[in-house]
């Protein structure tokens, strides 16, 4: 796992400067070696910040430069040994044990086209000289991220929008873009796979590459891979096989280190079956856990889970004041913010006190409620909300995902816009569902958020469940084998519930969700005169973004612990908005 940038301009620049200034910016995402390459021929800076995970020795370092090919990679290629097999059946001959030179030389075995043999999370540029092009590429579901910034005479990338402010063609352009802040608040997150919010700063798509020409700045972005419809044709009880087959293969693969792994372990179905598996390969592993002051606590389940496997588990204490607190001074690791997911706060939290146990790999259950039908809006899908009209449906689906009860027009207008993402994902609406998770609240909620957080303390998050072979083979499941309603009870995601029965005690499978989520209300309650002020003092910026908000109304509720008219959620986005816009260092 690494950090990646680059710039490239027909206008002199000072490369030293931009180079020491852009990799310093993202240190924390590869803080073992950095090192910049520069072509004068195009006056190109290509950078990489390395954090050492696979083959830890020097020569595996980026730049990596093969056959006229500049490769500066952020991420891990999991089948790397299985491709290396194949590269070398061809006759390529390798100097190092790692993901990394196997990747340059299945570009340049194989072309654009090998990218479909990937099996990663990725955020990959390709400065390729044979061909005078720049290839930016991003793994399928989105795991890693790649910004960008276009101009007619300058082209710059890097992996994380606080790094923009030292390019020479962006210094000064910087700014808050309002319709997406406004647009990410009414949903809780951005679902667009290309814009920020900030003006100008775009996003290379999931399962998309972007092809840059040297010669006139040009640009073509084209997709690599989609969610297709290919019906499963299996038993259920095949199917339950095929399933653990499948999550098996992805979790031994992602346990591939030559530092250790570790596991966030919530006593939940997903992160404990994945604990059993790596158990059941014999992975040496410790667990961590969040531990906050409330009823809410995970830590006694998981603490369960662990002394059922027989591994360690720590816990993390979360107190409501400090994460409040702690807001103002972490707030720029989320610097181009497309979610307001209230794991904001934890996920540092949590990642920051792995990192300090000496960790450097931490394996996730996250990924799991989207594509297997973990959440209660998806029994939309099932009667009698299936027979109701489609707006009615996705209205149903949009309030679950957003609770927006403060403005009738933004609730209309945001369904209007789901309603669009949906009618253009084919299959059941079950599959319209999964599918929308996956291709927008996947990459631009959940997963920045692990990116941000899980990098800002130099560790590398890997999710099993988002193995795309997974995915797919989910994706095309008969719907009653993910979510089925019997005469009184709707199961969700029954089948990883069969897969589990193998690796879970019953008191695990019998478990209610609940996430690592802060709890809202609850830390909404025990800072209340603080965010009273703090709404206060920004009256000005709240009513910008929603010009008929009751603030008011919003104090009142806050002092009625953020709970009296279901309104916590807005008030919590609020606070991250205004500490965003007040502390983000890139605004």
């Amino acid at each position: 796992m690494c950090g990646i940038f680059g710039y490239i301009s027909s206008e002199k620049y000072d490369v030293n400067y931009v180079g020491q200034e852009v990799s310093e910016s993202i240190k924390h995402r590869g803080p073992d070696s950095n090192h910049i390459y520069y072509d004068q021929n195009y006056n190109a800076l290509i950078g990489h910040r390395r954090l050492s995970i696979i083959d830890l020795s020097s020569k595996s370092d980026q730049p990596y430069v093969h056959k006229n090919v500049v490769m500066s990679f952020n991420g891990e290629i999991y089948n790397y040994k299985e491709l290396r097999s194949e590269l070398k059946k061809e006759g390529v001959f390798f100097k190092t044990g790692s993901d990394t030179e196997v990747l340059i030389n299945v570009y340049t075995q194989w072309g654009i086209k090998g990218f479909q043999k990937l099996n990663g999370m990725f955020a990959v540029s390709f400065y390729d000289k044979n061909i005078n092009k720049m290839i930016l590429l991003r793994d399928r579901i989105g795991e890693k991220p790649i910004l960008y910034y276009s101009k007619s005479d300058a082209f710059a990338f890097s992996s994380e929008a606080k790094s923009f402010k030292y390019f020479p063609v962006v210094r000064k352009k910087i700014k808050v873009s309002l319709d997406n802040l406004r647009k990410s608040i009414h949903m809780m997150w951005l679902d667009d796979n290309e814009s920020t919010s900030i003006d100008g700063i775009i996003r290379v798509p999931p399962a998309s590459y972007l092809i840059l020409d040297l010669d006139n700045y040009s640009i073509k972005i084209e997709k690599y891979w989609s969610l297709e419809i290919e019906p499963v044709r299996l038993s259920y009880s095949q199917a339950v096989s095929r399933y653990k087959e499948l999550l098996l293969e992805s979790v031994k693969i992602r346990c591939r280190s030559d530092c250790g792994v570790s596991v966030m372990l919530s006593g939940g179905l997903d992160s404990s079956l994945i604990s059993s598996m790596m158990k059941s390969i014999n992975v040496k592993f410790d667990t961590y856990t969040l531990e906050f002051d409330s009823n809410n606590s995970e830590h006694e389940k998981a603490k369960y889970m662990a002394d059922y496997l027989g591994v360690k588990n720590k816990a993390i204490h979360i107190d409501y004041k400090d994460a409040f607190y702690s807001l103002k001074e972490n707030i720029n690791l989320y610097d181009d913010l497309t979610t307001f997911d209230p794991g904001l706060i934890t996920s540092y939290i949590a990642s920051k006190a792995i990192s300090k146990y000496g960790e450097k790999v931490v394996i996730l259950g996250e990924g799991s409620d989207e594509i297997n039908g973990g959440y209660g809006k998806f029994k939309a899908s099932l009667y009698p909300y299936k027979i109701l009209p489609s707006f009615l449906k996705n209205s149903i689906v949009y309030y679950a995902s957003s609770r927006n009860n403060y403005s009738f027009n933004s609730f209309i207008a945001s369904t209007n816009s789901l309603s669009s993402k949906l009618n253009n994902i084919s299959g059941s609406y079950l599959q319209k569902l999964t599918g929308y998770d996956i291709q927008y609240q996947l990459p631009n909620h959940l997963l920045m958020k692990v990116d941000r957080a899980t990098m800002a303390y130099s560790l590398e998050a890997r999710v099993p469940f988002l193995d795309h072979n997974l995915v797919e083979f989910i994706y095309n499941l008969p719907d009653d084998f993910k979510l089925l309603r019997t005469k009184n009870h709707v199961t969700h995601k029954r089948i990883l519930q069969d897969v589990a029965r193998e690796y879970l005690p019953k008191q695990i499978l019998s478990r209610k969700k609940f996430g690592m989520m802060l709890p809202i209300g609850e830390f909404i309650s025990e800072n209340k005169v603080f965010i009273g002020n703090l709404i206060v003092r920004n009256k000005e910026l709240i009513h910008e973004l929603i010009p008929n908000i009751n603030i008011n109304r919003m104090l009142k509720d806050i002092s009625n612990h953020g709970r009296s008219t279901g309104s916590e959620w807005l008030i919590w986005r609020f606070i991250i908005v205004i500490f965003w816009v007040n502390y983000s260092e890139i605004v």
